[in-house]
């Protein structure tokens, strides 16, 4: 219970400095086109690793490896969805 807790916890974090990033580099002037992809990238960092460690924690709580497949096949869906 506390691995997920503190997995909650993270990830909420995460989404708030996320969001407050941005912001400030706009209120200082300082957003940059490289700033711009490199949020890009590390927002979907973030959206694969969440997406695989749910499934993964789950299928290692519960001993079922079909979540652990899953979780794997849609962290590399969601991956996938942001190639060129």
């Amino acid at each position: 219970y506390a691995a997920q807790l503190a997995g909650a916890a993270l990830l909420t974090l995460a989404i708030i400095v996320d969001g407050c990033d941005g912001e400030v580099a706009r209120i200082k002037f300082m957003e940059s086109e490289f700033g711009r992809r490199l949020d890009f990238f590390l927002d979907n960092v973030v959206n694969v690793a969440a997406i695989f460690a749910v499934g993964a924690g789950h299928a290692w709580q519960g001993g079922e490896p079909l979540y652990l497949w899953a979780s794997t096949l849609a962290a590399l869906a969601a991956a996938a969805s942001v190639l060129p």
